[in-house]
């Protein structure tokens, strides 16, 4: 090619031919060419309801919101209770056994239940009453306070709520009375306070741990209440209060 020729292509625009589109289908657009959603790009939020709370939610349980019925220490409490009125029901329907006959065991059985489930009190005092009766309901010449409590001239009502001293038998009761007014004529009142009082072994000192003492019962509360104990140690002459 000639330099003249040269010279004069040089800075000549050549316009571009147009784009050829006849016979030609449009490009599909392809997955890979869509939008990706990288991890940065927060997700949609969750429809709501309306009362709120999301409808559809992935991983998410909605919660019962019924209250449940209440249970565990109740429930233990009253099993606990029919447990300790069984035993005691078991022991006092064995010391009314003495001497009945074998057909009599379904109706003394039913009393001993009465009795156990009436014993006043909470479970310290209860558990002091019912050893009190088990002892005297126990003695072999208590005849006729188990009669009386069988055949139901005594009420369960009464029997309860009796002192120590009117569950004794007949014999201990006279001879307590026997000794009371032999101590009567001495001025002594520690002597007469003995006197009157009743010794036993049921309740144990706390302050030399003897299980010698003499004590007394009195109504210091109101009527529906237990009765106050009054125990004094015939070791050290300690004095204390069972409520």
């Amino acid at each position: 090619m000639s330099e003249e020729h040269t010279v004069e292509m040089v800075g000549v625009k050549r316009p571009r031919p147009p784009p050829i589109t006849s016979g030609i289908a449009p490009k599909e657009v392809s997955l890979e060419n869509t939008a990706r959603v990288s991890p940065k790009t927060p997700l949609p939020l969750a429809r709501k309801s309306a009362m709120g709370s999301p409808i559809g939610s992935v991983g998410h349980s909605t919660q019962n919101t019924t209250p449940g019925t209440p249970t565990g220490q109740p429930l233990i409490r009253g099993v606990q209770g029919c447990s300790r009125t069984a035993k005691w029901s078991s022991l006092i329907g064995g010391a009314l056994m003495q001497g009945r006959a074998k057909d009599e065991e379904s109706i003394i059985n039913a009393v001993a239940l009465r009795i156990a489930a009436a014993i006043p009190g909470d479970r310290s005092a209860a558990a002091d009453g019912f050893r009190v009766l088990l002892v005297n309901l126990r003695d072999a010449k208590n005849i006729k306070l188990r009669e009386d409590i069988i055949e139901g001239r005594l009420p369960v009502e009464v029997l309860v709520r009796m002192s120590e001293r009117d569950l004794l038998n007949p014999e201990a009761k006279r001879n307590q009375e026997a000794e009371f007014l032999e101590r009567s004529k001495d001025t002594d009142l520690t002597e007469i306070r003995r006197a009157i009082t009743t010794k036993s072994t049921l309740f144990p000192c706390p302050s030399c741990k003897a299980r010698d003492c003499s004590w007394t019962q009195k109504q210091t509360r109101s009527a529906d209440e237990p009765m106050t104990v009054f125990c004094v140690c015939n070791v050290c002459e300690h004095k204390w209060r069972r409520y």
